[in-house]
């Protein structure tokens, strides 16, 4: 099974009657944004093919959107395996898989169907292609639905799966800033960006579970002056606003976390580091 139904990559049986709820609730969203829109995209693109033989005859080229859209649906199930335990890349893929769809699939395909040169294949083609378009914002929408269902709100109990959970960080800056903090597998990973264009200016950083020394919650003061967090790539400074944050120690100093949710990010690193111990 593709996606399986009882809560994966958990050994405590109270932990998985816990979260069964919410598994089972972001289990249908993920199965529908990465399962059935891309292979409903693929048939979409068989009825564009219809139309398409209905007016001008078979051709053997009629069937090259059918194979471009099936080829992203087949990745990303394929795929699944992988992304299984990383909510926070479940609505990226879901977008790419459909905008590749509909690039070597949707356009080319209502290109064809519409050059049958009759006002009904027109208007079928046309009919078909916003149905397209409709999956591809309905397999993002669903499968960032799965995360946010999955994830929020956070809780300890968490610690104990194998999903990376992600925590939005802080960020007092004005702009196109965003920032987060992660707990995944066998780490906890921050970065920042600031969106420019396609990219942006970005900071990372990461601390391995078996470098970790120690974690706990804080409480960033309001002393009227920003307070610095980390420095991107193009040598500015991300400023964390005053509020909840979290503290790691390590054994090259500590590291400064800005997370609303301070004290779960705590209990929940906590969880994972003993899974792993």
């Amino acid at each position: 099974m593709l996606v399986p139904a009882t809560m994966p990559g958990v050994t405590d049986g109270q932990v998985a009657r816990m979260l069964r709820p919410r598994w089972a609730r972001a289990r249908s969203y993920l199965v529908a944004g990465l399962v059935v829109c891309p292979l409903m995209f693929v048939l979409t693109c068989l009825s564009m093919m219809s139309i398409a033989v209905a007016g001008r005859g078979v051709s053997w080229w009629l069937v090259l959107p059918v194979v471009g859209a099936a080829l992203p649906a087949a990745i990303v199930l394929g795929s699944l395996r992988s992304l299984l335990y990383e909510p926070p890349r479940w609505g990226r893929a879901a977008f790419l898989t459909g905008g590749c769809q509909l690039l070597l699939g949707g356009i080319p395909g209502v290109g064809m169907a519409m050059n049958a040169g009759t006002a009904l294949a027109t208007t079928g083609a046309s009919a078909v292609f916003l149905l397209q378009l409709a999956l591809l914002v309905l397999g993002f929408v669903f499968a960032h639905r799965a995360n946010r269902v999955l994830l929020s709100p956070p809780c300890p109990e968490l610690g104990a799966t194998p999903f990376t959970v992600a925590f939005r960080a802080r960020i007092a800056d004005l702009g196109l800033m965003s920032g987060s903090a992660v707990v995944a597998e066998d780490r906890v990973e921050w970065s920042a960006r600031r969106h420019k264009g396609r990219g942006g200016p970005t900071a990372h950083g990461s601390l391995t579970f078996a470098r970790l020394r120690g974690a706990r919650p804080t409480v960033l003061p309001d002393t009227g002056r920003w307070i610095p967090w980390l420095r991107l790539s193009d040598g500015s400074t991300v400023h964390a606003s005053p509020g909840p944050a979290v503290l790691l120690a390590s054994d090259t100093g500590e590291w400064m976390l800005p997370v609303t949710d301070a004290e779960q990010f705590v209990q929940l690193l906590h969880w994972r580091v003993n899974r792993r111990t």
